[in-house]
């Protein structure tokens, strides 16, 4: 698709109703993957008498504290996490959403779920990472998101535009995400998801390393 701002997603829009024009098949539930470049990411924190039904609210106001006021009419998804837990919110321009729901109802087709690449990357990996303490990066042209989960807890994620190759870009967002987090974050294996991203290593000497999986929607 046409390149353009990187939060906007219009010529991506475009792209996909041409594409949706060409298909054959109708009356199909169709799942639709959003890149991390339309998304903006927080983790909501516990907090004492906060209901699970409340952290929406948190996350707006978070969102609106980092933002401005365009997070105010952002669409915000918040995932489920216990009451002592961190949980991840998603925000989304909900004419973005609008949108795609239109262009696949116009083709005959059925929107089943719509989800941000970042929660595609966790649930390729959440069983090989077995509960143990690792890093998650998502990477995609021009945009990676790195995140710390411990125990299926999200300790650290942070997302950012890269403009160097991920090989270099890599090691040096890590560092900074391990070191902004509160708590003591070790380096270790980093699963790395990613559709486009060649396979590498980092050096020998380094404490990172890469587990690469294969992403297959």
């Amino acid at each position: 698709c046409a390149e353009g701002p990187d939060a906007s997603w219009q010529g991506a829009v475009d792209a996909l109703g041409r594409a949706l024009a060409t298909l054959g098949w109708k009356k199909a539930d169709t799942a639709v993957t959003l890149s991390n470049h339309f998304v903006r990411y927080a983790l909501v924190p516990p907090l004492a008498g906060v209901k699970r039904a409340d952290r929406a609210a948190v996350a707006q106001h978070q969102m609106q504290a980092v933002y401005g006021e365009a997070a105010r009419d952002w669409r915000i998804s918040v995932g489920e996490a216990g009451t002592d837990a961190n949980a991840v919110a998603g925000a989304v321009d909900p004419q973005l959403v609008e949108q795609i729901e239109a262009l696949l109802r116009a083709a005959g087709l059925r929107p089943a779920a719509i989800e941000p690449f970042l929660v595609g990357a966790y649930n390729a990996c959440r069983k090989t990472m077995n509960g143990a303490s690792a890093w998650l990066a998502a990477a995609e042209p021009g945009r990676v998101c790195v995140a710390n989960v411990q125990s299926g807890r999200w300790l650290a994620l942070r997302s950012q535009r890269v403009s160097t190759p991920l090989r270099e870009a890599l090691p040096a967002l890590l560092e900074q995400a391990r070191l902004a987090a509160a708590g003591d974050m070790q380096a270790g294996p980093v699963y790395l998801v990613s559709r486009e991203e060649p396979p590498f290593k980092f050096p020998a000497e380094s404490a990172w390393s890469i587990e690469p999986v294969v992403w297959k929607h």
